[in-house]
């Protein structure tokens, strides 16, 4: 039984038991699973597929969860590794992640000795607190390779139609949600030795989560595709990836 400063922290806001199954079926029908096939996972695919061209062969999936991402990495890279502390993701991602090493561990609290080229962190720095961000970034750092690329995200950029609703429901209702804008994740990141060399930014569709199942199936490609092309838009997408080189 995790004590009452663990269970506070988001580093631990996945390890209900039974959890892992119920996020693994998020991405199994409505928005979240179109968000995903239509612009997350064509994303990520040109992402890896440079580095690789680079010469990346090593990659680590930080707080790996059910390992969506990591079975992606391992169609581009030689040596795989999804780490999370929540095992009952794990118990999902070591089904799914079969060529990966899977291991529950804190890096913060006991560092890895192993160094990698390209290490991933999706879904994470939007809702942990700032003193585990600070922390896990650096922890990240130290597991990079020199010139080692940060692969994340900002999954509700705060200029968003969303993010800016969320900010509002904020000021009056006790239900709250996180919200982050590409400005302040940046100096976030310069502060602990990533330089961005590349910003993906996607998702024009409002979330209709597992409702409506047809609106994200048959518009959200079209309505991506008009956006894409008014340049000054781009910066009101609802999330952004962000490709970091280790700089010091």
């Amino acid at each position: 039984m995790k004590g009452t400063g663990e269970s506070k922290s988001y580093q631990y806001s996945h390890a209900a038991d039974g959890y892992g199954n119920r996020y693994k079926r998020t991405y199994e029908k409505g928005y979240y699973y179109y968000q995903w096939i239509y612009l997350e996972k064509p994303l990520l695919q040109k992402i890896f597929r440079d580095l690789k061209s680079d010469g990346a062969e090593s990659f680590l999936d930080f707080a790996c969860g059910t390992g969506r991402i990591l079975k992606l990495g391992q169609d581009y890279f030689e040596e795989t590794t999804g780490v999370d502390v929540a095992e009952t993701m794990l118990d999902v991602a070591r089904k799914n992640c079969t060529q990966s090493h899977i291991l529950n561990t804190d890096i913060t609290v006991r560092p890895m000795a192993e160094r990698y080229d390209i290490i991933s962190a999706f879904r994470f720095f939007l809702n942990a607190e700032a003193e585990l961000r600070h922390r896990v970034l650096h922890s990240l750092h130290d597991l990079l390779n020199p010139q080692g690329v940060l692969v994340t995200n900002i999954h509700v950029n705060s200029r968003s139609l969303l993010g800016l609703f969320y900010q509002a429901r904020n000021r009056f209702s006790a239900l709250t949600a996180n919200t982050e804008g590409y400005p302040e994740f940046r100096a976030l990141l310069d502060q602990h030795g990533f330089l961005i060399e590349k910003v993906y930014w996607y998702g024009f569709l409002p979330r209709t989560g597992w409702y409506f199942e047809w609106v994200p199936k048959y518009f959200m490609i079209p309505l991506e595709s008009v956006y894409r092309m008014i340049p000054f838009l781009k910066e009101y997408s609802q999330a952004f990836i962000c490709v970091c080189r280790r700089v010091s």
